[in-house]
């Protein structure tokens, strides 16, 4: 898989994980994905207002269990291992979200 492959691939999911998480979140501007190529593994780690916690991973998970099936399919390389990970932005680092550091990112 050639390097641009593997960048169109993140592109495409990423796009796809921001698209379903805006549409089920209340803070929409707050959802935010950052991508990491481990060899032929990715890792999607998908960051959301903590309220919206609730609509991301479902009654029972059945959202985030839907949402790392798409990724998964979405994958172009099937001996790649694909991840997604969810976390709120109140659990690392500063605590902010993207709204609450405002247009020029600080505090």
């Amino acid at each position: 898989m050639s390097k641009h492959d593997v960048d169109s691939t993140i592109d495409r999911i990423g796009q796809l994980v921001t698209w379903v998480a805006s549409t089920l979140a209340q803070h929409p501007d707050d959802v935010e994905v950052e991508a990491h190529q481990y060899d032929q593994d990715l890792e999607f780690n998908l960051l959301v207002h903590q309220e919206d916690m609730k609509f991301i991973i479902g009654r029972n998970g059945d959202n985030i269990r839907a949402l790392r099936a798409l990724v998964k399919a979405s994958s172009t390389n099937p001996h790649a291992h694909v991840a997604l990970h969810v976390d709120s932005w109140q659990e690392i680092g500063d605590g902010l979200t993207p709204t609450e550091r405002g247009q020029d990112g600080q505090a």
